[in-house]
């Protein structure tokens, strides 16, 4: 037996007809101790008010979820920029998970673009 504890995350996914402050509030009220924030397709929330909604709530941030990954092969970084830019937002709301979901491409082309931006997320 694994001596790790299993945390249930609500998805904010869960609402999409909620602003993400309502979803993160729907989730509390559930019962959830985590949620996963869709930070996808949509402009970056503030961070601040984020955080603070996370807090004021007393809920972990589990992960959040980036949308589509291209997996071609030679993508230019800057092709990767939103799901670096969500990770990023992430790592700076103590965020330790980061779900992506293969995009276009091969299993060769996903391992290099998520290379691409582990490197880049070293060094901001």
């Amino acid at each position: 037996l694994s001596s790790h504890a299993m945390r249930l995350a609500c998805s904010s996914r869960s609402f999409p007809q909620d602003r993400l402050d309502l979803a993160i509030t729907k989730a509390v009220w559930a019962g959830y101790s985590a949620v996963e924030l869709d930070l996808s397709g949509e402009k970056l929330p503030d961070e601040e008010k984020l955080g603070q909604k996370l807090r004021a709530s007393e809920i972990a941030l589990a992960a959040v979820y980036a949308g589509a990954l291209t997996a071609r092969a030679g993508t230019p970084v800057e092709e990767l920029a939103e799901v670096g830019r969500v990770a990023a937002l992430s790592r700076r709301l103590d965020g330790a998970l980061v779900v992506v979901e293969a995009g276009e491409g091969d299993l060769a082309g996903l391992a290099h673009n998520l290379g691409q931006l582990d490197r880049a997320m070293g060094e901001t």
